[in-house]
């Protein structure tokens, strides 16, 4: 009876402790898991923010490009990490003196000293003169000439004084334009050339590029040796709006020779003044760019 007991009693002690160790190593398994991993992830990301500002801070007095974050945020992501880790592993606590990526004298990609320098920055009037000829495409040959006008290109007036010979009567006219605004002498003197010359063109453009070059001429420089000829097409009225910009560009050149032909040129208005009110607007017009340029001249040349 008494080893039934025992048996029974050591038979409950072993259950009892099986129990107790199953329990026991369930209970490592949960503190093992999440709670620990996510304190320890929080922990570490802190200091790593924390320590990644400081790197930052140490930089930006040290390194001489360091006015480029993105740059430096690309170039080196192994250079942040190795130096928290050797911050972490050194006892004082203090960063690694190893220098950065970026000051061992290699020069990162995309700094303002390495972009390409467009062509025509490199090449001379001439240069640009013969490139210009060159091309065979007279839209792109356009292109160029107001590209370079715009971007002020030192040979700007080498390339408008060749392209006044071109064969696209357009590129003419823009290259007139361009010798206008440019209030050289030089400027002035091929003006005066396509106006004397231009109206031998064969392709029938020769009065729009003269009318053109009277346009240029009341916005040039020294442009009183143009007088004579516009006076002389002036007597010719070949029609209302050339005459205007002849005398509007008359007005604005200034030179007193130019007032008895204009006061001429408004006797003859008075004596085709139109009937019709269809045909007085343009004559009108005519009339009042005449009298404006009359008392111009009259005010400069007292």
């Amino acid at each position: 009876m008494k080893v039934v007991i025992i048996s029974i009693v050591s038979v409950c002690i072993i259950a009892l402790l099986v129990l107790f160790l199953a329990e026991k190593r369930d209970s490592n398994k949960s503190i093992d898991n999440v709670p620990v991993n996510v304190t320890h992830k929080s922990v570490s990301s802190d200091a790593v923010v924390a320590e990644q500002a400081e790197l930052n801070t140490q930089q930006s007095e040290v390194s001489p490009i360091s006015s480029q974050p993105a740059l430096n945020s690309v170039t080196q992501p192994t250079q942040s990490s190795s130096n928290l880790r050797t911050k972490r592993d050194t006892p004082s606590g203090e960063a690694a003196t190893t220098p950065p990526a970026d000051l061992t004298g290699e020069q990162p990609i995309g700094l303002p000293d390495e972009q390409p320098v467009a062509a025509s920055d490199k090449i001379s009037a001439d240069e640009m003169a013969a490139d210009f000829v060159s091309e065979n495409n007279s839209i792109l040959r356009m292109e160029k000439l107001r590209r370079w006008n715009t971007e002020k290109k030192g040979g700007i007036d080498k390339v408008a004084t060749v392209a006044l010979k071109d064969s696209d009567p357009l590129i003419v006219m823009e290259a007139i334009e361009v010798l206008g605004k440019l209030k050289s002498d030089a400027s002035t003197t091929e003006l005066l050339k396509v106006l004397d010359e231009g109206r031998e063109r064969p392709d029938g453009y020769g009065q729009a590029i003269c009318l053109a070059a009277i346009t240029a001429l009341g916005t040039a420089q020294n442009a009183s040796p143009a007088t004579p000829l516009l006076v002389a097409s002036l007597t010719e009225h070949i029609d209302l709006s050339y005459d205007k910009a002849i005398v509007e560009s008359l007005g604005n050149i200034g030179d007193y020779e130019a007032i008895v032909p204009i006061e001429s040129y408004i006797a003859y208005l008075k004596t085709i003044k139109p009937n019709k009110p269809f045909f007085l607007h343009p004559w009108q017009e005519a009339m009042d760019i005449a009298t404006e340029a009359l008392n111009k001249l009259r005010a400069s040349n007292p």
